[in-house]
């Protein structure tokens, strides 16, 4: 099994856990840099973020229920089609899914979701997760992703059910 694309190339397959969430689950919503919440706010005029943390730079999505029983879903996921209403728009955190930036003890690292976040992750090589990586270091190179948690330090979380892989110095991607 191959990881490719932004993240899995095994979502297009999948699409059925990482937008949903349990009832004690909601606190793992996407966060969104201010600027994006704003633009998001403002072309669908409606207030769906909440500051994340009592921060006043970093905001997290207010979740929705899901048409599945004590389920909540973000409320841009299209339960029909099971597709992102907005893609160009997304966080980080979805931008770089299954992996995501992790601080620990001070130090940063790139670490990379268990199954329960992402099932197909059960079927993934390890050689399949070092071709990932370095597809998404060169992409978080390219697209000046760095620039952003350097921005916004806040994004980066010390998440638990997040095997490490690599240490990462910010001011070289």
């Amino acid at each position: 099994m191959k990881i490719t694309c932004d993240s899995c190339a095994n979502c297009k397959i999948c699409r059925d856990i990482c937008c949903y969430y349990g009832k004690n689950e909601q606190e793992c919503s996407p966060i969104f840099t201010k600027e994006n919440a704003e633009k998001i706010e403002k072309k669908f005029g409606k207030k769906i973020f909440k500051p994340f943390e009592n921060s006043k730079r970093i905001f997290q999505l207010k979740l929705i229920k899901s048409k599945k029983p004590s389920i909540y879903i973000c409320p841009f996921f299209d339960e029909e089609t099971k597709k992102c209403t907005i893609y160009n728009l997304r966080p980080l955190d979805c931008i770089l899914f299954p992996f995501t930036l992790v601080r620990r003890n001070g130090k940063i690292y790139l670490g990379i979701v268990n199954e329960k976040m992402c099932p197909p992750m059960k079927n993934v090589t390890k050689e399949d997760i070092e071709n990932a990586k370095k597809i998404l270091i060169k992409k978080i190179k390219k697209e000046k992703i760095g620039d952003v948690f350097r921005k916004y330090p806040d994004l980066i979380l010390d998440y638990e059910n997040v095997a490490l892989l690599e240490k990462i110095d910010l001011d070289k991607i």
